[in-house]
């Protein structure tokens, strides 16, 4: 019910909402996949700080690189590069690394100006994207702030051309 609720609030663009939905389920069930959604909702918010502290808090092993993109993308913001850098070291992708952790990493690597590895890392992004979203994470990828250093180059757009390698029926 709770991630309706957030999804619901998402789509109708509720600026505030979200958060709060968010740091709800963080609060009853404090995971590291929860603790990266509030994080998320709060980058967005441009709540960097506040996102550093929730992620900051999470035990996060091999199986949740998601959550030390995240950090590394919100000390970055915070001009706090070093640590930034010192934690994208420990963040990385495997062969079977979801679309949203490699949307996270790809950020992290334009975030502390690794910027040949975030194109990389998006274009694997684009290709685990199903076919009926991609156009729409294009366009979220291409006003993310935190490739705003990179959207104008040759790079960057080359990976806009990027097919989705997702198979999926036509009645999606």
């Amino acid at each position: 019910m709770a991630q309706a609720l957030r999804s619901f609030n998402i789509e109708q663009v509720v600026p505030s909402q979200p958060q709060e939905d968010d740091r709800q389920i963080h609060t009853k069930a404090p995971t590291a996949f929860t603790a990266a959604q509030l994080a998320e909702t709060q980058l967005e918010l441009n709540m960097n700080a506040e996102a550093a502290d929730v992620l900051s808090t999470v035990n996060a092993g091999k199986d949740a690189p998601v959550v030390r993109a995240l950090l590394a993308v919100a000390l970055a913001r915070q001009d706090e590069i070093e640590k930034a850098r010192q934690v994208a070291a420990s963040a990385s992708a495997t062969s079977g690394t979801d679309a949203n952790t490699l949307y996270g990493l790809a950020r992290m690597h334009a975030a502390v100006g690794s910027d040949d590895e975030a194109i990389a890392t998006l274009v694997r992004f684009f290709e685990a994207v199903p076919p009926s979203r991609l156009d729409r994470m294009k366009v979220r990828a291409t006003s993310c702030p935190d490739f705003a250093r990179i959207t104008l180059t040759k790079a960057f757009a080359v990976a806009l051309e990027t097919a989705s390698k997702v198979p999926e029926s036509k009645c999606s």
